[in-house]
């Protein structure tokens, strides 16, 4: 527990103690990520011309 303040009035106030949960990285792990991958690859860029639409759905938008 410690002592805070209140923003807006700028009074103490007591915080109460909370639990954390703590995760211990294990060795494989530690020694995968500290290996690294070397250089990420790029993040997809999105296709303005995908259709993620079904095929087999009717178009109901097309007035022809």
């Amino acid at each position: 527990a410690y002592e805070g303040r209140n923003p807006r009035t700028g009074e103490t106030v007591h915080v109460a103690e909370k639990r954390l949960p703590f995760f211990k990285v294990g060795k494989d792990l530690r020694e995968r990520v500290n290996a690294g991958l070397g250089t990420p690859l790029p993040a997809d860029k999105p296709d303005d011309e995908a259709d993620d639409t079904d095929p087999n759905e009717p178009d109901l938008d097309d007035e022809d």
